[in-house]
Order: structure tokens, then C-alpha cells, then sequence
């Protein structure tokens, strides 16, 4: 997905935890794990373009 601002990239990081949040309660450890990669990933990204 192709994003404009950071604060795009941080926001899609909150709903990926949420989500991982979830899963977590109900057990499901590794698609928690998984969602909570994406959301690191979203972090990278939005620190990425803070620096250019």
C-alpha cells in the first residue's frame, strides 16, 4: 500500500496491533507475531519518510 505521510504509516501500525491484540487473546500466538511485524514495518516506513 502506497502512503502519503507518516502519520498514514502510524495509524495502519495501530490498527496491525489492534488486530495482533486480539489474536493474542485468543491464542492464535503466531498471527499475532505475524500483525505485529507489519506493524513494525509500518514504524520503519514512517520513520523513513520523516527523514527525507
Amino acid at each position: 500500500m502506497q502512503h502519503a505521510t507518516p502519520e498514514a504509516y502510524r495509524a495502519e501500525a495501530a490498527q496491525y496491533r489492534e488486530i495482533a491484540d486480539q489474536h493474542e487473546k485468543t491464542g492464535r500466538l503466531r498471527l499475532a507475531e505475524q500483525f505485529r511485524d507489519r506493524a513494525d514495518d509500518c514504524d520503519e516506513r514512517a520513520a523513513a519518510l520523516e527523514t527525507r
